[in-house]
C-alpha cells in the first residue's frame, strides 16, 4: 500500500499531542495499525513518542512508517517578587544595630506558575553591600534573589532591593572642666587658662570625638582681673553635638607691697624730707596717697 504519515513534531509539554495522521491507498482493502512506544525524557515532563503505522493490504502486502513526537519543557516558572520595606534604626549605647533578615524581613513570591510542572522549587537567598557616610552610620543594600527551577531545569530568577539605614543619632557625652578661680600673676595666668581650656572631656557611643569651645579674652575688669564663660562643644563624626558652659575668673586679692623711707629726726629748721616709697603690685598699676598729720610737741617749734 502507498502509505502517508504526519511529519516528525516537537512540542511543549503542555501543548496537544498530535492525533494519528495517515492517508492510504491500494487496488485493495487495507488495514492501517497504529502502535506506540514512549521513551522518558531527562526529565518527567519530557518523553518522546514513537508512533509506529503500519498499512497491510488484503494480500500480505504491507508498508510501516514511523513518526516521532518530541515532548520536551523548554518554558520556564513565572511568578512575582516582593520586597520588605526600607528600615531606619537608630544605633545603640554600643553602637550596633538589630539588622538581620529576621527582624528586618525577607523578600516573598508569588503567583508561581509553570506550564508543565505543578511542583516549582523556589529558593530565596539574600546579599548584603555595605557602606558607611560616617564613622558609626551604616547603610545596607540588601538584595534578595529568589529563583524559581521547574523539574526539567528551566530556571527564572527575580531581585529586588531593601535598604536598611543604621543612623548614629547619639550626641556625645561631654564634661565641662570645673569653674576655676585663679589669682592673678599678672602675665595673664596663661597656664590656668591653658588647664581650664584644655579640661573637657567627651565620650562618644560610635566614634571618636572632637572639642571645641568659643573662648576668646576674658572680660577687662580692674588691673589685669576679668573672667570668661567658655562654651565647650563636642562633636562626633557624624556631626552629633553636646555643649557644657564654664566660667574661669582671674582675680585679684593680694595687696600690693609698699616701702617707705626710715622714720627720721631732724633739727626745726631742717628741711622735711619730701615723701620716700617705693609700691609694686603683681596685678596692676599702684596709685600711693600719702596723708600727713602734725602732732604737736612740748615747745613751739617742736
Amino acid at each position: 500500500p502507498d502509505l502517508t504519515v504526519g511529519a516528525d513534531v516537537t512540542i511543549e509539554c503542555d501543548e496537544e499531542i498530535p492525533a494519528e495522521e495517515f492517508t492510504v491507498s491500494d487496488l485493495n482493502e487495507v488495514d492501517v495499525d497504529v502502535t506506540e512506544e514512549i521513551t522518558a525524557g531527562d526529565c518527567p515532563q519530557a518523553m518522546t513518542i514513537e508512533r509506529t503505522y503500519t498499512a497491510t493490504d488484503a494480500c500480505g502486502n504491507s508498508s510501516q512508517f514511523v513518526q516521532i513526537i518530541n515532548l520536551t519543557d523548554e518554558e520556564a516558572p513565572t511568578f512575582t517578587i516582593a520586597c520588605p520595606a526600607d528600615v531606619t534604626l537608630s544605633a545603640d549605647e554600643d553602637c550596633n544595630a538589630d539588622t538581620s533578615v529576621e527582624t528586618n524581613g525577607t523578600a516573598t513570591f508569588d503567583d508561581v506558575a509553570d506550564n508543565c510542572d505543578a511542583d516549582v522549587e523556589m529558593t530565596v537567598t539574600h546579599e548584603d553591600a555595605t557602606s558607611s557616610p560616617c564613622e558609626g552610620s551604616t547603610v545596607i543594600t540588601r538584595t534578595f534573589t529568589i529563583t524559581g527551577e521547574d523539574n526539567c531545569g528551566n530556571i527564572t530568577t527575580l531581585t529586588c532591593d531593601q535598604t536598611i539605614t543604621v543612623n548614629d543619632d547619639t550626641a556625645p557625652s561631654i564634661t565641662a572642666p570645673a569653674n576655676a578661680t585663679v589669682e592673678c600673676d599678672g602675665m595673664g595666668n596663661e597656664a590656668d587658662l591653658a588647664a581650664f581650656l584644655s579640661g573637657a572631656t567627651a565620650t562618644d557611643n560610635c566614634s571618636d570625638v572632637t572639642i571645641e569651645h568659643d573662648f576668646t579674652a576674658l572680660s577687662d575688669d580692674c588691673g589685669a582681673t576679668g573672667s570668661a564663660t567658655g562654651t565647650f562643644t563636642a562633636t562626633d563624626a557624624c556631626g552629633n553635638s553636646s555643649t557644657a558652659v564654664q566660667t574661669i575668673t582671674q582675680q585679684d586679692t593680694t595687696a600690693p607691697t609698699l616701702n617707705v623711707a626710715a622714720d627720721v629726726t631732724i633739727e626745726c629748721d631742717d628741711e622735711i624730707p619730701a615723701p620716700e616709697y617705693t609700691s609694686d603690685d603683681a596685678c596692676g598699676a599702684v596709685t600711693v596717697e600719702v596723708e600727713e598729720s602734725i602732732i604737736p610737741g612740748d615747745c613751739p617749734q617742736e
